[in-house]
């Protein structure tokens, strides 16, 4: 997982999924990347995310849009971007 500013790091063990949560209103952003485990993965990625079509369209060049989205990810350093490559999506 890479934090906002530093250098990636691993994930502890038992949270070896990469979360980005963003979070947009009236043109700021706010970004957290985090390790989690695999049920948070699931609901808030999966379940709660994954269908919105304003996250899955997410364009990072974009603060206009009113948004909280979060991306589970499940690559080595998949979290670098504010959006992480389709490819590397969590999918149960």
């Amino acid at each position: 997982m890479e934090l906002l500013l530093g250098q990636p790091q691993p994930c502890p063990q038992g949270t070896s999924y990469c979360m980005v949560d963003i979070s947009q209103t009236a043109g700021a952003r706010e970004v957290r990347k985090r390790c989690v485990d695999r049920p948070t993965c699931q609901r808030e990625w999966y379940d709660e995310t994954s269908d919105e079509d304003k996250c899955i369209t997410f364009d990072p060049r974009d603060t206009s849009r009113r948004l909280v989205c979060h991306f589970c990810c499940v690559t080595d350093d998949c979290n670098r971007q504010l959006k992480p490559a389709q490819s590397s999506w969590f999918t149960p």
